[in-house]
C-alpha cells in the first residue's frame, strides 16, 4: 500500500509505503553507542573548558559556542551561536529529567528566545536539540543549541503563509484546531502531542500547546510546564520503541521581520533518527516513509499504555 501526502506548513511531500519497511538490508548495522574521549566540557567540575557561562534557571547553563556558525564581529556571517545545558549531570537525557527540570531547560530557552527578539538585526532564532551521535551530537552531555539568524529561512517563510492561508480560509489557528484523534500522541489540559498526517520521517511527533502564542517568548508558565510534560512523554516513548538518537526542533515565528505574523503558532518537533536522506530525497526534497502516521501514534500510545484506535487501513 502506498500514499502520497504533502505536510501543509511546509508543501513538502512524503511517498508513504509499507512494502519499502520490507525491503532487505545487507549493511550490518552498528548498534553500539560512540566512545566518549576526553573532558567534557558541560560538566562542572570542568569549568576551565568553557568560558563566559550563565546561569538560566534552575540548574540550566548558558554559553557561547566556542566553535560558532554565526559570528557577531563577523560582516558577511553575523549572528550569535550558544548552548543551553539541561543539567550539571553527565549521564541525565530530557525524559529523565524531573517535571521541575524540564520546566527550567525550557524557560530558559524562552528567556534566550526573548533576548534575541530585542536585537534588530535578528531576522529568525532557530533553537534544537542534538541527541546521540547519529542525531548529529558531538558531546553526549544534554544540550541544546540557539542560532540567532539575519535572515529567514525559506522553509519557515512557506510556513508562515501556510498558517496566514489557513486561518484566511477557516477563521482559526491550524494549530488551534482540535487534533485527529488518530494521530494524536498524547495530550492534556495546556498541550498535544501528535505525528503530523503527512511526517517526513517515521514517528516524528509535534508538541504545541494549546493556548495560540506566536513564539515560545510569549508562553506563560502553565503552557510550558503542558510542553514540557507531553515532550517527556513522547521521548519516552520513542525510547520505549527503541529510538534513542533524536532531534527535537523549535519552530518560531519570524523575529524581525516587518510581516504581521500573529497567525503562526509556536511548535516543538521531534525527529527520531532512523536513517539518513538518501538520493531522492536529497534530489526532488520529497521524502520516503515506511510507516503511515496513523500507525505511528497508535504504536507510541501503545508504548505509554494510554487507549488506542484502529491500525490505519
Amino acid at each position: 500500500m502506498a500514499e502520497l501526502r504533502m505536510d501543509f506548513l511546509t508543501k513538502e511531500w512524503v511517498a508513504i509505503s509499507v512494502d519499502r519497511g520490507r525491503r532487505p538490508f545487507n549493511f550490518i548495522r552498528d548498534a553500539s553507542p560512540a566512545a566518549e574521549a576526553g573532558r567534557c566540557p558541560f560538566c562542572p567540575e570542568n569549568s576551565d573548558l568553557r568560558a563566559n557561562e550563565q546561569r538560566g534557571r534552575g540548574d540550566v547553563i548558558f554559553l557561547p559556542n566556542l566553535y560558532p556558525a554565526l559570528d557577531p564581529q563577523s560582516e558577511n556571517g553575523f549572528g550569535r551561536h550558544e548552548i543551553i545545558v539541561d543539567s550539571p549531570d553527565h549521564r541525565l537525557r530530557l525524559h529523565e529529567l524531573s517535571d521541575g527540570g524540564i520546566f527550567d531547560v525550557l524557560a530558559t530557552l524562552r528567556d534566550r528566545v526573548a533576548f534575541y527578539q530585542q536585537d534588530r538585526r535578528i531576522e529568525y532564532i532557530q533553537v534544537f536539540k542534538n541527541s546521540g551521535f547519529r542525531a548529529g551530537a558531538s558531546i553526549p552531555h544534554a544540550h541544546w543549541q540557539l542560532l540567532a539568524m539575519p535572515f529567514v529561512p525559506r522553509r519557515v517563510q512557506v510556513m508562515a503563509d501556510s498558517f496566514d492561508d489557513f486561518k484566511a480560509e477557516n477563521g482559526v489557528c491550524y494549530l488551534c484546531r482540535p487534533a485527529d484523534k488518530r494521530l494524536t500522541v498524547c495530550e492534556n489540559g495546556g498541550a498535544a502531542a501528535y505525528v503530523p498526517f503527512a511526517a517526513l520521517f517515521p514517528y516524528c511527533v509535534n508538541i504545541a500547546p494549546r493556548a495560540h502564542y506566536k513564539s515560545l517568548a510569549a508562553a506563560d508558565d502553565g503552557a510550558l510546564a503542558s510542553v514540557g510534560a507531553l515532550l517527556k512523554k513522547s521521548v519516552t516513548a520513542l525510547f520505549k520503541k527503541g529510538f534513542g538518537d533524536y532531534n527535537i526542533l523549535l519552530f518560531e515565528a519570524p523575529a524581525g521581520s516587518g510581516k504581521d505574523t500573529g497567525n503562526w503558532h509556536f511548535f516543538f518537533q521531534i525527529v527520531p533518527k532512523l536513517g539518513s536522506p538518501a538520493g531522492f530525497e536529497l534530489a526532488s526534497y520529497t521524502y520516503m516513509s515506511s510507516v503511515f502516521p496513523e500507525d505511528a501514534a497508535l504504536e507510541l500510545r501503545e508504548e505509554l499504555g494510554t487507549d488506542h484506535i484502529e491500525r490505519h487501513q
